[in-house]
Protein backbone atom coordinates (compact mmCIF):
# COMPACT_ATOMS: atom_id res chain seq x y z
CA UNK A 1 0.00 0.00 0.00
CA UNK A 2 1.36 3.40 -0.95
CA UNK A 3 2.22 5.69 1.94
CA UNK A 4 0.22 8.89 2.18
CA UNK A 5 1.97 12.03 3.35
CA UNK A 6 -0.05 14.70 5.13
CA UNK A 7 1.38 18.21 5.32
CA UNK A 8 -0.11 20.80 7.67
CA UNK A 9 1.02 24.36 7.04
CA UNK A 10 0.41 27.58 8.92
CA UNK A 11 -0.58 28.31 12.49
CA UNK A 12 -4.24 28.44 11.49
CA UNK A 13 -4.13 24.88 10.15
CA UNK A 14 -2.42 23.54 13.28
CA UNK A 15 -4.95 25.30 15.49
CA UNK A 16 -7.79 23.87 13.40
CA UNK A 17 -6.51 20.31 13.76
CA UNK A 18 -5.92 20.88 17.48
CA UNK A 19 -9.56 21.97 17.79
CA UNK A 20 -10.70 18.79 16.03
CA UNK A 21 -8.64 16.70 18.44
CA UNK A 22 -10.15 18.52 21.42
CA UNK A 23 -13.63 18.05 19.98
CA UNK A 24 -13.06 14.30 19.57
CA UNK A 25 -11.94 14.08 23.18
CA UNK A 26 -15.03 15.97 24.37
CA UNK A 27 -17.35 13.70 22.42
CA UNK A 28 -15.54 10.67 23.80
CA UNK A 29 -16.09 11.89 27.35
CA UNK A 30 -19.81 12.35 26.71
CA UNK A 31 -20.17 8.86 25.24
CA UNK A 32 -18.15 7.40 28.14
CA UNK A 33 -20.43 9.17 30.62
CA UNK A 34 -23.48 7.61 28.94
CA UNK A 35 -21.86 4.19 29.23
CA UNK A 36 -20.96 4.73 32.89
CA UNK A 37 -24.51 5.86 33.70
CA UNK A 38 -26.06 2.89 31.92
CA UNK A 39 -27.81 5.14 29.41
CA UNK A 40 -25.88 4.35 26.21
CA UNK A 41 -28.40 1.85 24.85
CA UNK A 42 -31.40 4.08 25.53
CA UNK A 43 -29.96 7.35 24.20
CA UNK A 44 -30.05 8.68 20.63
CA UNK A 45 -26.88 10.66 19.92
CA UNK A 46 -26.79 13.29 17.15
CA UNK A 47 -23.41 14.62 16.00
CA UNK A 48 -23.09 17.27 13.31
CA UNK A 49 -20.92 20.22 12.42
CA UNK A 50 -21.26 23.91 11.83
CA UNK A 51 -20.87 24.89 8.17
CA UNK A 52 -17.26 25.94 8.59
CA UNK A 53 -15.26 29.16 8.66
CA UNK A 54 -16.27 32.17 6.61
CA UNK A 55 -14.12 31.35 3.62
CA UNK A 56 -15.21 32.68 0.23
CA UNK A 57 -17.72 30.40 -1.50
CA UNK A 58 -18.04 28.33 1.68
CA UNK A 59 -19.91 29.41 4.81
CA UNK A 60 -22.90 31.61 3.93
CA UNK A 61 -22.83 30.53 0.28
CA UNK A 62 -25.52 28.25 -1.23
CA UNK A 63 -23.12 25.69 -2.68
CA UNK A 64 -22.34 22.28 -1.21
CA UNK A 65 -19.14 23.82 0.18
CA UNK A 66 -21.31 26.15 2.23
CA UNK A 67 -24.40 24.07 3.02
CA UNK A 68 -23.36 20.42 3.18
CA UNK A 69 -22.30 19.27 6.64
CA UNK A 70 -21.64 15.85 8.20
CA UNK A 71 -24.37 14.25 10.30
CA UNK A 72 -23.83 11.13 12.41
CA UNK A 73 -26.62 9.53 14.43
CA UNK A 74 -26.16 6.69 16.91
CA UNK A 75 -29.26 4.78 18.02
CA UNK A 76 -28.41 1.37 19.51
CA UNK A 77 -30.72 -1.35 18.29
CA UNK A 78 -32.34 0.82 15.62
CA UNK A 79 -29.47 2.09 13.44
CA UNK A 80 -26.78 -0.30 12.21
CA UNK A 81 -23.31 1.02 13.15
CA UNK A 82 -21.28 2.10 10.14
CA UNK A 83 -24.29 2.35 7.86
CA UNK A 84 -24.88 5.19 5.41
CA UNK A 85 -28.23 6.81 4.67
CA UNK A 86 -28.39 8.78 1.43
CA UNK A 87 -31.68 10.58 2.15
CA UNK A 88 -31.67 14.36 1.85
CA UNK A 89 -31.74 15.92 5.31
CA UNK A 90 -31.99 19.53 6.45
CA UNK A 91 -30.79 20.48 9.93
CA UNK A 92 -34.22 21.98 10.67
CA UNK A 93 -35.37 18.33 10.62
CA UNK A 94 -33.59 17.71 13.93
CA UNK A 95 -36.09 19.66 16.06
CA UNK A 96 -39.25 17.74 15.04
CA UNK A 97 -37.28 14.49 15.06
CA UNK A 98 -36.05 14.90 18.64
CA UNK A 99 -39.49 15.99 19.85
CA UNK A 100 -41.09 12.98 18.20
CA UNK A 101 -38.55 10.54 19.65
CA UNK A 102 -39.19 12.06 23.09
CA UNK A 103 -42.93 11.44 22.71
CA UNK A 104 -43.83 15.12 22.33
CA UNK A 105 -46.54 16.08 19.84
CA UNK A 106 -45.00 17.92 16.90
CA UNK A 107 -47.08 20.93 15.89
CA UNK A 108 -47.85 21.43 12.22
CA UNK A 109 -46.38 24.93 12.43
CA UNK A 110 -42.91 23.52 13.12
CA UNK A 111 -40.83 23.32 9.95
CA UNK A 112 -38.79 20.23 9.11
CA UNK A 113 -39.64 16.56 8.86
CA UNK A 114 -39.23 13.65 11.24
CA UNK A 115 -36.28 11.59 9.98
CA UNK A 116 -36.23 8.78 12.56
CA UNK A 117 -38.60 6.59 14.51
CA UNK A 118 -42.11 5.25 14.08
CA UNK A 119 -43.40 8.61 12.79
CA UNK A 120 -40.66 9.12 10.23
CA UNK A 121 -41.83 11.15 7.23
CA UNK A 122 -41.12 10.12 3.62
CA UNK A 123 -37.78 11.44 2.33
CA UNK A 124 -38.04 14.63 0.26
CA UNK A 125 -37.07 14.95 -3.37
CA UNK A 126 -35.47 18.35 -2.73
CA UNK A 127 -33.89 20.39 0.05
CA UNK A 128 -33.61 24.17 -0.07
CA UNK A 129 -31.42 27.00 1.11
CA UNK A 130 -30.51 30.59 0.45
CA UNK A 131 -28.39 33.63 1.08
CA UNK A 132 -29.13 37.26 1.88
CA UNK A 133 -28.71 39.91 4.60
CA UNK A 134 -24.99 39.13 5.05
CA UNK A 135 -23.66 41.55 7.67
CA UNK A 136 -23.21 44.98 6.05
CA UNK A 137 -24.24 43.68 2.61
CA UNK A 138 -28.01 43.35 2.80
CA UNK A 139 -28.80 43.59 -0.89
CA UNK A 140 -27.84 40.11 -2.14
CA UNK A 141 -30.69 37.61 -2.63
CA UNK A 142 -30.00 34.01 -3.66
CA UNK A 143 -32.06 30.82 -3.30
CA UNK A 144 -31.11 27.24 -4.03
CA UNK A 145 -32.74 23.86 -4.56
CA UNK A 146 -30.90 20.53 -4.42
CA UNK A 147 -31.82 16.94 -5.19
CA UNK A 148 -29.52 13.94 -4.89
CA UNK A 149 -27.63 14.81 -8.06
CA UNK A 150 -28.18 18.44 -9.07
CA UNK A 151 -28.03 21.84 -7.42
CA UNK A 152 -30.05 24.74 -8.84
CA UNK A 153 -29.28 28.34 -7.81
CA UNK A 154 -31.29 31.43 -8.66
CA UNK A 155 -29.61 34.82 -8.34
CA UNK A 156 -32.40 37.34 -7.85
CA UNK A 157 -29.84 40.16 -7.74
CA UNK A 158 -27.31 39.25 -10.46
CA UNK A 159 -26.07 42.85 -10.46
CA UNK A 160 -24.62 42.28 -6.99
CA UNK A 161 -21.15 40.68 -7.30
CA UNK A 162 -20.17 37.46 -5.58
CA UNK A 163 -17.06 39.17 -4.22
CA UNK A 164 -18.77 41.74 -2.05
CA UNK A 165 -16.77 43.47 0.67
CA UNK A 166 -17.61 41.94 4.05
CA UNK A 167 -15.33 43.46 6.73
CA UNK A 168 -14.45 40.33 8.70
CA UNK A 169 -13.75 38.31 5.52
CA UNK A 170 -11.43 41.02 4.20
CA UNK A 171 -9.19 40.39 7.22
CA UNK A 172 -8.58 36.79 6.17
CA UNK A 173 -5.26 36.14 4.39
CA UNK A 174 -6.95 33.93 1.79
CA UNK A 175 -9.32 36.74 0.77
CA UNK A 176 -6.53 39.30 0.67
CA UNK A 177 -4.40 37.03 -1.52
CA UNK A 178 -7.33 36.20 -3.78
CA UNK A 179 -8.08 39.89 -4.33
CA UNK A 180 -4.41 40.58 -5.02
CA UNK A 181 -4.22 37.87 -7.68
CA UNK A 182 -7.47 39.13 -9.22
CA UNK A 183 -6.23 42.71 -9.39
CA UNK A 184 -3.06 41.49 -11.10
CA UNK A 185 -5.04 39.45 -13.64
CA UNK A 186 -3.50 36.16 -12.53
CA UNK A 187 -6.70 34.16 -11.95
CA UNK A 188 -7.75 31.69 -14.63
CA UNK A 189 -10.66 29.28 -15.12
CA UNK A 190 -12.52 28.30 -11.91
CA UNK A 191 -10.16 30.51 -9.86
CA UNK A 192 -11.80 33.59 -11.38
CA UNK A 193 -15.46 32.53 -10.97
CA UNK A 194 -15.88 34.30 -7.64
CA UNK A 195 -15.09 37.62 -9.33
CA UNK A 196 -17.56 37.12 -12.19
CA UNK A 197 -19.80 40.19 -12.48
CA UNK A 198 -22.66 40.28 -13.08
CA UNK A 199 -23.66 36.89 -11.73
CA UNK A 200 -25.68 34.59 -14.00
CA UNK A 201 -29.43 34.63 -13.41
CA UNK A 202 -29.40 30.88 -12.83
CA UNK A 203 -26.84 28.21 -12.02
CA UNK A 204 -27.19 24.44 -12.36
CA UNK A 205 -24.54 21.93 -11.36
CA UNK A 206 -24.22 18.17 -11.78
CA UNK A 207 -22.82 17.25 -8.37
CA UNK A 208 -22.01 13.74 -9.49
CA UNK A 209 -19.62 14.89 -12.21
CA UNK A 210 -18.82 18.37 -10.91
CA UNK A 211 -18.70 18.23 -7.08
CA UNK A 212 -17.00 21.62 -6.81
CA UNK A 213 -19.80 23.31 -8.78
CA UNK A 214 -17.75 25.18 -11.36
CA UNK A 215 -19.44 24.12 -14.63
CA UNK A 216 -22.77 25.93 -14.93
CA UNK A 217 -25.22 23.81 -16.95
CA UNK A 218 -28.13 26.28 -16.90
CA UNK A 219 -27.78 26.90 -20.65
CA UNK A 220 -27.16 23.26 -21.55
CA UNK A 221 -29.87 21.90 -23.91
CA UNK A 222 -29.46 18.44 -22.35
CA UNK A 223 -30.39 19.74 -18.89
CA UNK A 224 -33.42 21.94 -19.56
CA UNK A 225 -35.85 19.37 -18.12
CA UNK A 226 -33.87 19.33 -14.87
CA UNK A 227 -33.79 23.13 -14.85
CA UNK A 228 -37.56 23.42 -15.35
CA UNK A 229 -38.37 20.93 -12.59
CA UNK A 230 -36.09 22.62 -10.10
CA UNK A 231 -37.44 26.05 -10.97
CA UNK A 232 -40.94 24.87 -10.14
CA UNK A 233 -39.77 23.19 -6.93
CA UNK A 234 -38.03 26.38 -5.76
CA UNK A 235 -41.01 28.58 -6.63
CA UNK A 236 -43.32 26.26 -4.69
CA UNK A 237 -41.05 26.21 -1.64
CA UNK A 238 -40.71 30.00 -1.57
CA UNK A 239 -44.49 30.37 -1.75
CA UNK A 240 -45.16 27.71 0.90
CA UNK A 241 -42.65 29.24 3.33
CA UNK A 242 -43.74 32.85 2.68
CA UNK A 243 -40.14 33.70 1.77
CA UNK A 244 -39.28 37.23 2.94
CA UNK A 245 -36.07 37.58 0.97
CA UNK A 246 -37.40 40.07 -1.58
CA UNK A 247 -38.58 42.53 1.06
CA UNK A 248 -36.10 45.41 1.52
CA UNK A 249 -34.36 45.61 4.88
CA UNK A 250 -35.94 48.92 5.81
CA UNK A 251 -39.44 47.54 5.28
CA UNK A 252 -38.70 44.49 7.43
CA UNK A 253 -37.40 46.69 10.23
CA UNK A 254 -40.50 48.88 10.01
CA UNK A 255 -42.73 45.80 10.19
CA UNK A 256 -41.08 44.56 13.35
CA UNK A 257 -40.26 47.93 14.90
CA UNK A 258 -42.85 50.54 13.78
CA UNK A 259 -41.20 53.93 13.68
CA UNK A 260 -37.89 52.10 14.22
CA UNK A 261 -38.71 51.86 17.92
CA UNK A 262 -37.97 48.45 19.40
CA UNK A 263 -41.12 47.05 21.06
CA UNK A 264 -41.06 45.65 24.58
CA UNK A 265 -42.41 42.19 25.42
CA UNK A 266 -45.57 42.53 27.52
CA UNK A 267 -45.25 42.01 31.26
CA UNK A 268 -46.27 38.43 32.07
CA UNK A 269 -49.04 37.64 34.52
CA UNK A 270 -48.99 35.11 37.34
CA UNK A 271 -52.17 33.27 38.29
CA UNK A 272 -51.97 31.10 41.42
CA UNK A 273 -54.43 28.84 43.21
CA UNK A 274 -54.15 26.33 46.08
CA UNK A 275 -53.28 22.79 45.08
CA UNK A 276 -52.68 19.81 47.31
CA UNK A 277 -51.31 20.34 50.81
CA UNK A 278 -48.48 22.87 50.84
CA UNK A 279 -48.53 23.29 47.07
CA UNK A 280 -49.62 26.11 44.74
CA UNK A 281 -50.75 25.73 41.10
CA UNK A 282 -49.16 28.37 38.88
CA UNK A 283 -50.29 29.54 35.43
CA UNK A 284 -48.23 32.13 33.53
CA UNK A 285 -49.32 34.16 30.51
CA UNK A 286 -48.04 36.92 28.23
CA UNK A 287 -50.06 39.03 25.80
CA UNK A 288 -47.21 39.35 23.30
CA UNK A 289 -47.87 36.80 20.58
CA UNK A 290 -44.97 34.41 20.08
CA UNK A 291 -43.28 35.26 23.36
CA UNK A 292 -41.62 32.65 25.58
CA UNK A 293 -41.98 32.82 29.34
CA UNK A 294 -39.19 32.00 31.74
CA UNK A 295 -39.26 31.62 35.51
CA UNK A 296 -36.74 31.43 38.31
CA UNK A 297 -37.24 29.90 41.74
CA UNK A 298 -35.88 31.57 44.86
CA UNK A 299 -32.24 32.63 44.59
CA UNK A 300 -31.50 30.36 41.63
CA UNK A 301 -29.70 32.11 38.80
CA UNK A 302 -30.87 29.68 36.11
CA UNK A 303 -34.03 30.51 34.17
CA UNK A 304 -36.46 27.68 33.36
CA UNK A 305 -38.73 27.67 30.32
CA UNK A 306 -42.42 27.68 31.27
CA UNK A 307 -44.04 24.60 29.67
CA UNK A 308 -47.58 25.01 31.00
CA UNK A 309 -49.23 24.91 34.42
CA UNK A 310 -46.71 24.01 37.16
CA UNK A 311 -46.99 23.17 40.86
CA UNK A 312 -44.58 24.73 43.38
CA UNK A 313 -44.21 24.78 47.15
CA UNK A 314 -46.10 27.41 49.09
CA UNK A 315 -43.76 30.17 50.24
CA UNK A 316 -41.62 29.92 47.08
CA UNK A 317 -40.26 33.22 45.74
CA UNK A 318 -41.07 33.18 42.01
CA UNK A 319 -39.51 35.51 39.41
CA UNK A 320 -41.02 35.61 35.91
CA UNK A 321 -40.18 37.40 32.65
CA UNK A 322 -41.08 37.01 28.97
CA UNK A 323 -38.98 37.39 25.82
CA UNK A 324 -39.58 37.47 22.10
CA UNK A 325 -36.89 37.56 19.45
CA UNK A 326 -36.50 41.14 18.19
CA UNK A 327 -38.27 42.62 21.23
CA UNK A 328 -36.81 43.93 24.45
CA UNK A 329 -37.39 41.54 27.38
CA UNK A 330 -40.36 42.25 29.62
CA UNK A 331 -39.96 43.64 33.11
CA UNK A 332 -39.49 40.95 35.74
CA UNK A 333 -42.42 40.07 37.98
CA UNK A 334 -41.87 38.67 41.48
CA UNK A 335 -44.35 36.90 43.69
CA UNK A 336 -44.24 34.91 46.90
CA UNK A 337 -46.57 31.95 46.53
CA UNK A 338 -49.29 31.31 49.14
Amino acid sequence: MAKRRVVITGLGSRAHYDNITTMDEQVGRILKKLEDDGLANSTVVFFWSDHGRGLPRCKRWPYDSGLRVPLIIRWPGRITPGGVNHELVNLIDLAPTVLSLAGVRVLSTLQGRIILGDKKAPPPKYVFGGRNRMDATSDDFIRTCRDKRYRYIRNFTPQVPYAQTIPYMEKMPIMQEWRRLHSEGKLIGPQALFFQHPKPDEELYDLENDPHEVKNLAASPDHQHVLRNMRVALDTWMKDTADQGAIPEEQLIERMWPGHKQPVTATPTIESSPARSGKVLIKLACQTKGASIGYRIGSQRRWLLYPGAITLDSGTQLTVKAVRIGYRPSPEVKKTLH
